[in-house]
Formats: C-alpha cells, structure tokens, sequence
C-alpha cells in the first residue's frame, strides 16, 4: 500500500506515522533486522 503525506500541511504526527512506515519498508526490503538497524545506525 503506498502513502502519499504532503508534509508542509501534514500533522506532526502524521509526518512520524509516514516516516516510520517508510522506514520499516526500506528495512525489510534490505531484509535486516530492526537490532541490525539500530546498530548499524550508531557506526555512521
């Protein structure tokens, strides 16, 4: 399912529930776990 958020009139809350959402995708696109994620994240 694709969502479609206009950010510049988008709730704060409705910007964080479509950045979420989009990142969960790209994660199991990559088929990583979140733990890998997050650890990944801390080695930038």
């Amino acid at each position: 399912m694709s969502y479609n958020v206009n950010f510049a009139i988008a709730a704060p809350l409705q910007i964080e529930q479509a950045l979420c959402r989009e990142l969960e995708r790209l994660r199991l696109s990559k088929n990583i776990t979140q733990a890998q994620l997050a650890v990944s994240s801390f080695s930038l």
